[in-house]
């Protein structure tokens, strides 16, 4: 198996961990557990990590922090739709 390959497949498995979440949440209706810290970090670490691979040419790094960017914002749009419904503060 080559280098990329392993990149590939490991960013692969990183990029769809966020799925369960975004379907439970979705079937529930409610994302209270997910915390707002959490997925902000976590989407500026992927962003960052996403413009280091593009800068270094490397797909197996940039693409899949991609996906997982934006699966990230999904979660975040269902967590503040849940928190708007639910009149619950962004911020405590």
């Amino acid at each position: 198996m080559s280098k990329d390959a392993i990149g590939y497949l490991g960013g692969t498995i990183l990029s769809v961990q966020t799925i369960p979440q975004i379907w439970k949440s979705i079937r529930t209706g409610s994302s209270t557990d997910i915390s707002y810290a959490f997925l902000l970090l976590n989407l500026f670490g992927l962003i960052l990590m996403a413009v280091y691979g593009v800068l270094n040419e490397d797909p197996p790094l940039y693409i899949p922090t991609t996906l997982s960017t934006l699966l990230t914002n999904v979660l975040l749009i269902i967590k503040a739709w849940h928190s708007a419904r639910a009149h619950t503060p962004v911020l405590p």
